[in-house]
């Protein structure tokens, strides 16, 4: 590997640090929904529900609430 290809690859492992760090932290102070569709029923209908819930209301929907 050369030179400027290793300092490259030193800055992207760097940047991609911080990019976890900054969502870790952020993950602390999200605010988990108090309920969210798919936690009753059978597994067919949460599936279905979860799924909707993700594709209409995107990433923010999906991560944490499991209502824990």
């Amino acid at each position: 590997m050369t030179r400027p290809t290793r300092a490259l690859a030193a800055v992207l492992l760097a940047l991609l640090a911080a990019q976890f760090l900054l969502g870790m932290i952020t993950n602390l102070y999200a605010p988990i929904p108090p309920a969210v569709p798919g936690l009753h029923g059978n597994l067919g209908a949460r599936l279905g529900a979860a799924a909707r819930r993700a594709l209409l209301h995107g990433p923010s929907a999906s991560s944490g609430g499991y209502g824990y």
